[in-house]
């Protein structure tokens, strides 16, 4: 039984990685202006890495992992989400690709059933069906971006709710920084084809790229850490705090505009969510 208040800094942990990840996508949205996505994701998995054996070696601790099969599963489908996350934005907007990643508490509830043996309720079945019909409004919402950006959104999601359960299983064994940096070696590889884009860097394009790296690694600690003390779907559905700091953003930066059927479908897609976060099951 996990102590309330180590619950307490659990769901802390978990805003405010929702916080950082909307800067992350604001952040990756600007940089999408002069790089794919996916060589985005490859100089910020690159970023990540160096930070990340730096806080190895300030705080004096060894790389060593002690259950290699959840680690490299966690890393092969973080990696993955956050890659098709990146390229969602890209190829769609900050605001949308955000929407349609934060299903992934659907993903949660469904894989989690499926292939990790938690208990799925009314409550939880509710709340796929609301999620899974918002989804479909926003994928007919007759916006100006393609197909492919949405399905990389939704894939990012997927991906991102079987890695939730690797993340939980990982966390417990090993400290957070190397429970995250499965992903960024993972990411790393599955990016690397983009790297000839380097040598279009330019100095002032730098500092972006590296802020990317700094606040989607700041986020994916917090998260990590809060994922040790909180059940999977709960605190999917408090990360999902992102989505209106993102949304709203986009609108006043960006100039990002929104059909109404996507708002209808947004509508479903948070009451599922607050069904879920409601549900006496937590």
């Amino acid at each position: 039984m996990i102590p309330a208040w180590r619950s307490a800094r659990g769901e802390v942990a978990l805003f405010l990685s929702a916080f950082f990840f909307s800067l992350t996508a604001l952040a990756v949205k600007a940089a999408s202006s002069f790089f794919t996505g996916s060589f985005i994701a490859f100089f910020r998995f690159g970023v990540e890495i160096a930070l990340c054996f730096s806080l190895l070696i300030l705080m004096k601790k060894k790389f060593r992992v002690k259950d290699l099969r959840t680690w490299l599963l966690r890393g092969f489908f973080g990696a993955g989400s956050m890659a098709l996350y990146f390229i969602a934005i890209s190829l769609s907007s900050s605001g949308r690709a955000t929407l349609l990643f934060n299903t992934y508490p659907l993903f949660v509830a469904l894989t989690g059933a499926l292939f990790f043996g938690k208990k799925m309720n009314r409550g939880h079945m509710a709340s796929l069906i609301l999620c899974g019909a918002g989804v479909w409004f926003v994928f007919h919402d007759k916006s100006d971006f393609g197909p492919a950006g949405d399905a990389a959104g939704l894939f990012s999601a997927l991906f991102a709710g079987v890695s939730i359960h690797f993340l939980q299983r990982s966390r417990e064994s090993d400290h957070t920084v190397i429970v995250y940096m499965a992903a960024a070696f993972f990411g790393l590889a599955f990016t690397a084809p983009s790297a000839g884009s380097a040598v279009t860097l330019s100095w002032p394009l730098v500092p972006l790229l590296i802020g990317v790296g700094l606040v989607s690694l700041a986020g994916q600690l917090l998260m990590s850490y809060g994922f040790k003390y909180i059940h999977p779907t709960r605190g999917s559905i408090i990360a999902y705090s992102s989505l209106p700091l993102t949304m709203g953003a986009s609108f006043f930066l960006f100039d990002e505009k929104y059909h109404p059927l996507f708002f209808l479908g947004t509508l479903f897609i948070v009451a599922g969510l607050l069904v879920n976060l409601l549900n006496k099951r937590r």
